[in-house]
């Protein structure tokens, strides 16, 4: 799917920026936006990168790089994305630092999470 003719339109949804606001307060990660913003303008380009989750691979989880914790990849950030091809939207859901994605034992916890906060977002 990567490099489609197509671009997506990114939704940042009311979770994704309420989880934001707090993880980027100064004593937290106050770089985390700027870390962000190249990852966000890819996904209008590539709404299909990183890996897999879910049923059907309906949703996916971005590895982000965190300039705060200075650990790369393996130590920074999960977002968690939906990509819908019929609509050409991304929806950005969740963003939440690596050492607490390692308290869910597999993507059916994840799964879990993601959809309560999408079903609290719809309310």
């Amino acid at each position: 799917m990567a490099g489609s003719s197509h671009k997506f339109e990114v939704k940042l949804t009311g979770s994704f920026t309420k989880t934001l606001e707090k993880l980027s307060k100064p004593k937290q990660y106050p770089r985390l936006p700027h870390d962000l913003r190249p990852v966000l303008e890819n996904l209008e380009i590539d709404p299909f990168q990183g890996d897999e989750i879910g049923p059907a691979a309906k949703y996916r989880k971005i590895r982000i790089k965190s300039t705060d914790m200075k650990k790369g990849k393996s130590g920074g950030f999960r977002l968690f994305t939906e990509p819908v091809q019929k609509d050409c939207i991304v929806y950005v859901w969740w963003i939440i630092p690596k050492k607490f994605d390692e308290g869910f034992q597999n993507d059916h916890e994840r799964i879990s999470e993601l959809e309560r906060r999408i079903e609290s977002e719809n309310k």
